[in-house]
């Protein structure tokens, strides 16, 4: 069973969709991030960084969550298909090209739905 990290400045939608992962994936341990500095650091000192799921959110308070996981994917702290992003519908529309030149799979509105979780995350 992979490890979640959930990065995501805002408290109440990092605990819903720290509920909703629990719902689907009861065996699975979360790691809760506010700030993508902080994620990077733990990423960096990770052992084993395969066992990994990002659930990103793109309005960040230190850095533009398109720069982040740019930046997570150069660096090969992850790669792209352990990545989702989390935002609004309409930055996952704007982020389009982004999306695709990084090569990221998953862009879901917020708040993480059961369904998609039990859709797609068994298979990441």
């Amino acid at each position: 069973m992979k490890s979640i990290i959930l990065l995501d400045d805002d408290e109440i939608a990092q605990i819903i969709s720290k509920k909703m992962i629990s719902i689907v994936l009861p065996d699975s341990k979360t790691t809760c991030f506010f700030s993508p500095i902080a994620c990077t650091a733990f990423l960096e000192s990770a052992n084993d960084r395969n066992q990994f799921i990002l659930f990103s959110d793109l309005n960040l308070p230190d850095a533009d969550g398109w720069t982040f996981l740019s930046h997570i994917i150069s660096r090969k702290l992850l790669n792209h298909s352990q990545i989702v992003v989390l935002t609004s519908e309409e930055l996952c529309e704007d982020g389009r090209e982004l999306k695709s030149k990084l090569g990221i799979e998953h862009c879901v509105p917020k708040p993480l739905s059961p369904d998609f979780l039990e859709k797609h995350l068994r298979n990441i």
